[in-house]
């Protein structure tokens, strides 16, 4: 899935009045959520902030 080209299209759709604030919300939680769970944590460790 290409995120970018999502985020775009929400976008486009938003400005042209063709969705409401709380369905660009939505729209826009439901896919950083996606885009979240395809991230690769293989190398992830803890670590301490200094």
């Amino acid at each position: 899935m290409n995120f970018e080209r999502e985020y775009e299209l929400l976008a486009e759709k938003f400005l042209n009045d063709e969705i409401s604030l709380e369905e660009h919300v939505e729209e826009y939680n439901r896919l950083v959520e996606t885009e979240s769970c395809q991230v690769d944590y293989i190398g992830w460790r803890p670590h301490e902030h200094i």
